[in-house]
C-alpha cells in the first residue's frame, strides 16, 4: 500500500487507498485485488471489494470507514490489500495501512433569522438546516456598545429566548449551524435589536383579544402562535388532532395584558414527536374563544 488519505470535501467516512501492483513472478499476473478493512478488537477483516487487473502503475480505491475524527478524538481504520493468482488456495496480503477519514463540509447556513420583542426578551427564530449530520445551533449575541467577544448560546432548536438583556442596548444576532464532527457553517444574516425598541414594544396594550396565524404556515419543525390580551387573563392554549383529541397543552396560566407568543416544536404533551398532518389550536382567555388550522410537515 502507497498512500491512504481522507477524501476531501466530503461528509466523510471514507479514505483513497493506493497500491502498487506488485510483481506476481511464475504467475504471469494478478487477475484482481482484494480489499479488507480491520475489524476492531483484532477481530478478524471484513471484506470491502476488489478491484480487476488492468496493467496500471498504481492502483486506487475509495474504502469505506466506519467513524471519522472529531473533536473528541481520532477513529483509526485499518486496511489491507491481497493480490489473487488464477489458484484461490494461492494469494499474497500486503503490509497494513492504518488512517483515519474527516468530514470535511459545514452543514447549510441557517436563514431567515428573525428577532421579535416579547414580554420576557428577544424572542429569536430560524429555519434549521436539513444535513443529516446536523448537531446544534450556535447562537451569537453582540453588544454594539461594547468591546468583548459576541456570546454564544447552544441549542438544538430553531428558536432561542434570550431573557439576558439590557433595555438600554443595542444588540446583533446571528446564527451557525455545526455537524456532529464539529464543522460550523458560515453565519446567517445578522438582525438587530435596539434597546429603544424593547422599551417601547414592552409597553404596547393591544385594545382587544386576537389569536393569529401560526408563523410559518406550513411548518417544520417549529412554528410560532401570536396572539393579543388587552387585560389580564386566565390563558388556556391547547392543540388539537382532526379527530379532536388533545395533543399539547402550550399554555395555561394566568399572563398580564400584552402582545404573546407560543412556541410549538411538533411534539406532543409527552414530548414525542407527532405525525405530519393538519392540527386544529384554540386559546380561550376570559370570554374570548378562537379556533384555527395549522399544517405540520416531515
Amino acid at each position: 500500500i502507497t498512500s491512504l488519505v481522507d477524501v476531501p470535501d466530503d461528509q466523510g467516512r471514507q479514505m483513497d487507498m493506493g497500491w502498487s501492483p506488485g510483481v506476481p513472478q511464475d504467475w504471469g499476473v494478478f487477475p484482481f485485488y482484494s480489499v479488507w478493512r480491520e475489524i476492531d478488537g483484532d477481530q478478524g477483516w471484513h471484506y470491502i471489494g476488489q478491484v480487476p487487473y488492468h496493467d496500471f502503475d498504481t492502483y486506487n480505491m475509495v474504502v469505506p470507514t466506519l467513524g471519522d475524527s472529531t473533536d473528541e478524538g481520532i477513529h483509526w481504520s485499518t486496511f489491507m490489500v491481497t493480490a489473487h493468482t488464477e489458484d484461490p488456495y494461492v494469494f499474497f496480503d500486503s503490509e497494513t495501512a492504518t488512517g483515519y477519514s474527516v468530514d470535511n463540509l459545514p452543514p447549510d447556513t441557517p436563514v431567515g433569522l428573525t428577532a421579535t420583542i416579547v414580554d420576557d426578551g428577544v424572542l429569536l427564530t430560524w429555519s434549521s438546516p436539513l444535513d443529516e449530520d446536523f448537531s446544534y445551533h450556535n447562537l451569537y449575541r453582540n453588544e454594539l456598545s461594547s468591546e468583548d467577544p459576541a456570546m454564544v448560546f447552544t441549542t438544538i432548536d430553531s428558536f432561542y429566548l434570550d431573557t439576558e438583556i439590557d433595555e438600554f442596548t443595542d444588540y446583533e444576532y446571528w446564527v451557525t449551524a455545526v455537524d456532529h464532527s464539529g464543522n460550523e457553517s458560515d453565519p446567517s444574516d445578522v438582525v438587530s435589536v435596539s434597546g429603544t425598541q424593547l422599551l417601547s414594544d414592552a409597553e404596547l396594550i393591544p385594545d382587544v383579544f386576537a389569536l393569529q396565524q401560526n408563523y410559518p404556515n406550513p411548518f417544520n419543525p417549529t412554528t410560532q402562535i401570536r396572539y393579543a390580551l388587552p387585560e389580564q387573563s386566565m390563558v388556556v392554549l391547547m392543540i388539537y388532532d382532526m379527530l379532536g383529541r388533545e395533543v399539547r397543552v402550550l399554555v395555561n396560566d394566568t399572563q398580564d395584558a400584552g402582545y404573546r407568543i407560543a412556541l410549538w416544536n411538533g411534539t406532543n404533551d409527552h414530548g414525542r414527536p407527532v405525525g405530519a398532518g393538519m392540527y386544529i389550536y384554540t386559546i380561550r382567555a376570559n370570554d374570548f374563544y378562537e379556533v384555527k388550522k395549522m399544517i405540520l410537515l416531515k
